[in-house]
Order: structure tokens, then sequence, then C-alpha cells
């Protein structure tokens, strides 16, 4: 990769390999099939609550099911992980071409090779996964991807299989804090002079003007992904929050059975108790039979021997 004069340094090997360090447990959730995510999530929430883990346990419950094309990407990203970093630096040498150091269009089509080279995973991993392929679902996930890999932070999580949300690409405007290069600035403080002396450059021109269709027909492409990513964003909420609801039933009515046995422990035991009190009291009754029959006889016998 071509390293131009005046721009930030790319994000290197060592910056992709710097994933956050979080829980095993989260991790690992991500890596499960979407159709045991709500499942495996539930089981190790249970198990971490019986373990006394209780803060462990309700971080884990409250892990979003991911949607089914921020699954695909987690798994390519797991899967695929050094194509993922040739479309972060695809990214990046687009960010660079629109600061003026290379050709908008060849970064471009470098951009959307990499894109591809991913994208044509897609229908293998939801086939292996259950799931159907649509062209709304290819969207969201070409966007989150180019999305995920231009942000430092989100492109760890990614690599990471990890990442937490959908997310759309940048736009042009997501590189206006970076500084132009030296040739750039140059170019700006001509005078028109000079400007009209130096030779034409028709190639630039081209390159930047074929490159603004694309980016407007992907924004616009984008819109019905957004609003079907919000509507799922809004579902997913009311079943985790149902779930939540169920979860905190279940917890209550494991109270309530715990409640119940060591009742009846309680009630068992004072019914050995009493047992034993009866028992011991009829000894004494038959001992205090004995006591008084033989009272009688003695004064019986006396009796007799008054008479």
């Amino acid at each position: 990769m071509r390293l131009p004069t005046g721009t930030a340094t790319p994000p290197s090997d060592a910056c992709y390999a710097g994933v956050m360090s979080t829980d095993s447990h989260v991790t690992e959730l991500y890596a499960v099939p979407l159709k045991e995510f709500v499942s495996t999530r539930n089981a190790v929430a249970a198990r971490l609550r019986t373990q006394g883990k209780t803060d462990e346990a309700a971080e884990i419950a409250r892990v979003q099911k991911p949607s089914a094309p921020l699954w695909v990407v987690n798994q390519l990203a797991r899967q695929h992980p050094d194509l993922v970093r040739q479309l972060g630096e695809a990214v990046h040498d687009l960010k660079a071409a629109q600061l003026g150091n290379g050709s908008v269009a060849e970064a471009m089509k470098a951009q959307r090779a990499a894109l591809s080279a991913l994208t044509g995973k897609v229908s293998d991993l939801l086939g292996r996964a259950g799931l159907k392929a649509s062209a709304a679902a290819s969207g969201r996930i070409a966007s989150t991807l180019i999305g995920a890999v231009a942000d430092p932070g989100l492109r760890r999580d990614l690599l990471a299989g990890r990442l937490a949300a959908e997310h759309q690409p940048p736009g042009f405007d997501v590189f206006a804090g970076a500084a132009p290069s030296a040739a750039t600035r140059k170019r700006a403080t001509k005078t028109p002079a000079v400007a009209s002396a130096m030779p034409a450059r028709p190639a630039k021109a081209p390159e930047v003007a074929s490159a603004r269709p694309d980016a407007k027909a992907l924004h616009q492409a984008v819109k019905p992904a957004e609003t079907a990513a919000r509507t799922a964003r809004h579902r997913a909420r009311d079943l985790e929050r149902e779930a939540t609801r169920l979860e905190r039933e279940a917890a209550k009515g494991a109270e309530e059975v715990e409640r119940l046995r060591r009742a009846l422990e309680d009630a068992e035991r004072q019914a050995a108790a009493s047992r034993k009190a009866a028992a011991n009291a009829r000894h004494a009754a038959d001992d205090a039979r004995a006591e008084a029959e033989r009272s009688e006889k003695a004064l019986g016998e006396a009796r007799a021997a008054l008479d």
C-alpha cells in the first residue's frame, strides 16, 4: 500500500490486532449460531447467577441479540480477518485520494473490489445459518462493514467479531477534519495568472466527477436499509424488554419455590419433633398406668390384711 506524503499515517496491523480485551463470555456469545443466541445467553446468565456472580449475569442478560446482517458481519470478521484488513486499507487510501493524494477513481475501484471480496462470502454464511439472502440485507452488511472499518474503535470491535450495532458508511464529509496535503494547499493558493499558465490537467475532473455519482447512489441505496434498521432495532428493544421481564418473573418463581421448599423442611422437622414428643408422652403414660396398678394392688392387699 502506497503511503502518500502529508496525510495521517494509515492504521497498522498492530492497531488492527489491538482488539478490546473484554469478558470472554460476551466474546464467545457473539460466535454462536444466531438461532442459538438467546438460549445460550440465558443459559450463561443463569449459570453465573447460580455461581453467585450476579453482576456478570446481569451484564450478560443485557447483551442484545444481533440482527441477521450484524451477525453475518461479525462472522465475516472472524472467518476472514485479512479481507477486513484489506477493506480498511482501501478505505484509508480513498481518504488519502480525496485529500489530493492519488486517484479517487482508482481508490474507489479498489474499495469496491475489497468490499466485493467480503460480500461474496455472505450467501454461504446466510445459507449455513438457515437465513435468507436479500438485497436489503446485503446493503446493510456492506454499509456496516465500511462504516466499521472507517472508525478505529469500531474496527477493533469488528476484528474481534463482537461489533454490537449496525453502522452507516461515511460520506465525503467524514474526512473534513483531515489536513490537506502540501500539494493541495499549494494549488489552492496559486494566483489566477499563474494558474492559467499551468498546463491543463483534464484527467482530475473526470476522476472526481465519476466518484460523485457512486457516492450519491450509495447514500440513496442506504435509505431503505436505514428505515429497516430502525424498525429492527425498535423490535429488538421490545423483545429484549419482554425477555428481561420474563427472566425476572422466572427468578421470582424460583425464589418462591425455594421459600416453599424451606418451609416444607421446617414443617417436616416440626412434625418429627412432635412425633417424638408424642412417643415420649405415651411411654410416660404407660409407666404411670403401671405404677397406678401397682399402687391399687398394694392398697387391696393392705385392706385384706386389716379385715
